[in-house]
């Protein structure tokens, strides 16, 4: 069954990202920001290696296998009740806000994950399979999340993820940015899909961008005490736009960047970025007495690679 699991979740993954390349150009582009009042200046697009697609669809659907497991074999009474209570917790928030009217016709029996396992034992149609998955996935998107973060599936599995069980110990943040990536990437393709669904794409209109507006700016932005913006602050970062970043190439003098170009606003930045580097163990390690140790900083700058090749 859980094979099968993971096959229905590629399927959905694909089905989401290939509806998200039909939907208007800005919709995609406040998809993309993490932005309360300011869209992205790139679109939510398919991700130019279709490996890196394919691991992040296996990261959420480990999710689900997760969750079914925990159904199956009947482990810890109390993760059984908080994984059911933040789904009645999301069905409350369903009734007291306007903006989510759009959940009144799913709530059924079918955003309870028990559902998704029956979908499976007794092989319902791959359409309502899928439906099943989906409303899986509204019911476990758009809530709200306060204290206790962990008690959002969401939120604990990737903290699960994060765990070598190999040393156990955290892993590192090179071998866990993506995973979480990953996660926020297939959270953006659904809920979209679950918002502005890419079978009804002709029939919708401006009312229908007003809704997924006002349901973006409630729960995929940051800020908005939802799954998707606890998820952002977990890896706090700064964000350019490659698009306006001005860099000489034909300059020659050592120890001149693009950085140190007062257009890009990068100068503090960098400093930021020094001190997280510094801020490792290892990182530490590359610079003593105001000198930088080259073979540890090719170490590093391999890491790095190793690091973008996963994304």
């Amino acid at each position: 069954m859980l094979q099968w699991v993971v096959e229905l979740n590629n399927s959905l993954v694909e089905r989401c990202v290939g509806g998200s390349s039909t939907l208007d150009h800005e919709t995609r582009q406040w998809v993309r920001s993490a932005n309360h009042s300011e869209a992205d200046v790139r679109l939510l697009a398919r991700l130019q290696n279709s490996d890196s697609q394919q691991r992040y669809a296996v990261c959420t659907a480990r999710l689900n296998c997760y969750r079914l497991r925990v159904l199956e074999n009947g482990e810890s009474v109390s993760a059984e009740t908080d994984l059911d209570e933040q789904i009645e917790s999301s069905e409350s928030d369903d009734e007291a806000t306007d903006s989510d009217s759009r959940h009144e016709a799913s709530k059924d029996e079918t955003r309870n994950p028990k559902t998704l396992r029956r979908a499976m034992q007794e092989c319902w149609q791959a359409v309502d399979q899928t439906k099943a998955l989906l409303q899986f996935y509204d019911s476990l998107i758009f809530q709200r999340v306060r204290g206790d973060v962990f008690r959002s599936a969401v939120l604990h599995f990737p903290a699960v993820l994060g765990i070598n069980e190999e040393i156990g110990r955290l892993r590192r943040a090179n071998d866990f940015s993506y995973i979480l990536a990953g996660v926020v990437y297939c959270v953006r393709v659904m809920a979209v899909e679950i918002i502005l669904p890419s079978a009804e794409r002709d029939d919708q209109d401006e009312e229908d961008d007003r809704r997924f507006q006002q349901v973006r700016a409630e729960y995929l932005a940051d800020g908005s005490y939802s799954v998707m913006s606890k998820m952002l602050r977990l890896d706090e970062r700064f964000e350019i736009s490659l698009d306006v970043l001005q860099d000489d190439v034909t300059g020659t003098k050592r120890g001149v960047s693009f950085f140190d170009n007062a257009h890009n606003g990068l100068r503090e930045k960098g400093k930021w970025t020094l001190q997280r580097i510094l801020s490792d163990n290892d990182g530490s390690k590359m610079r003593r007495h105001g000198l930088w140790a080259m073979p540890l900083v090719r170490r590093y700058l391999r890491k790095v690679d190793r690091f973008r090749e996963l994304l």
